[in-house]
């Protein structure tokens, strides 16, 4: 249970891309330090002001600190989906959960979760 704060940055009509930059100052535990970088295709539906949306992709997790939880540069996928509401203007809201999956931790695949809400800005 840790806070993430980052950006995604992406273009879609109906199929399209996202990119992520995250950091969290807790991962895994409270002794590691981490930054999330994700590439992803989205495929989202074509509605207004309500747009539920399915991703997947590949990424990269870098964590640092001490303990077990540094693992220093692992390679992972993740996917999942949400929903962007943008009820009128550029503005509106963003709703995400994703299963992530990485790899060669400890000779094991370390799964975790997302849930995240943010603003959203459209260009």
């Amino acid at each position: 249970n840790a806070g993430l704060c980052g950006i995604r940055y992406g273009r879609a009509t109906v199929l399209g891309h996202e990119e992520t930059f995250a950091y969290t100052s807790k991962f895994l535990d409270n002794n590691s330090k981490s930054v999330i970088l994700n590439s992803n295709v989205l495929i989202q539906a074509p509605i207004p002001a309500f747009k539920p949306y399915f991703t997947a992709g590949l990424g990269t997790i870098i964590s640092w600190g001490s303990g077990p939880s540094d693992l220093g540069a692992k390679f992972g996928v993740n996917y999942g989906g949400g929903v962007k509401i943008r009820p009128a203007g550029p503005v509106g809201l963003r709703i995400d959960a994703r299963a992530y999956s990485v790899f060669g931790v400890q000779s094991h695949t370390l799964k975790m979760g997302e849930v995240t809400a943010g603003i959203l800005f459209a260009f």
